[in-house]
């Protein structure tokens, strides 16, 4: 009499699970490739796609023979000192949409260079005399010029105003938007003209010249907003009127 051994069948859950190398191989690379392509469109969508936040940088060198200050300037009016240069110095300035740069002499601040908008070039030299870029020095025509003083604008109307500094041309040059109920603080000089207008009806609010105790404006009770202004070369300044910062 035989005696049958039985013989264990393992069942095909118990059997360890043997990925041949091939296999292994093929997973390896379409991991790699999966990743090569996610680089790639990255690296395209940052190359083609305009960045709508900032612009590359803009490379400022000093050139002249004596200092210069840069800031940057934001959307709003807003400026950020950026760095005092001295002859060989050289900054990189990220300007925003909208926003852009100004250079001043750092003795006189007197503007040497100044640029809003969407395009800016990416290296500037700024050289004693005329700078070497296309860009337009800001066009303020003016004289004589009194002591400097800080100024605050207050919209106190039930729409939006414009802010506007008159050249001795009687030129309006449109400075800021003020909201309602906003108001901004101006740097200017005694013997600056500015006027207030209606954003949409472009109605003269306020006209006012800067007089040294002069340090807040409102659209309404303004002390002086009835006087007739003379606008003349005695009147303005040849200085940069700039808006330090919007609340």
């Amino acid at each position: 009499m035989s005696t049958t051994i039985p013989v264990y069948q393992p069942l095909l859950s118990d059997l360890p699970t043997i990925t041949p190398p091939a296999r292994r191989r093929n997973l390896i690379y379409a991991i790699a490739v999966v990743l090569l392509i996610s680089c790639i469109g990255l690296l395209a969508y940052f190359v083609f796609v305009p960045n709508k936040m900032t612009h590359p940088a803009i490379t400022i060198v000093n050139r002249r023979t004596g200092d210069i200050e840069v800031f940057q300037i934001f959307s709003d009016g807003c400026e950020r000192f950026a760095g005092r240069l001295s002859t060989g110095d050289v900054v990189a300035v990220y300007a925003s949409v909208a926003g852009g740069y100004i250079v001043r002499n750092a003795v006189d601040e007197s503007v040497l260079l100044y640029s809003v908008g969407e395009k800016h070039p990416t290296h500037i030299e700024i050289h004693d005399g005329e700078h070497e870029t296309n860009d337009k020095p800001l066009d303020l025509v003016a004289s004589t010029e009194g002591p400097p003083t800080d100024v605050m604008f207050c919209n106190r109307e039930r729409h939006d105003v414009v802010l506007s500094w008159v050249d001795f041309d009687g030129k309006a040059k449109a400075l800021e938007r003020i909201r309602i109920g906003r108001s901004v603080n101006i740097s200017t000089f005694v013997n600056h003209v500015f006027t207030m207008t209606d954003a949409f009806s472009k109605k003269l609010i306020v006209q006012v010249t800067i007089h040294p105790k002069t340090k807040y404006i409102g659209t309404r009770g303004v002390e002086d907003a009835a006087e007739t202004i003379q606008v003349s070369a005695e009147t303005q300044t040849d200085r940069y009127v700039k808006v330090i910062c919007q609340n």
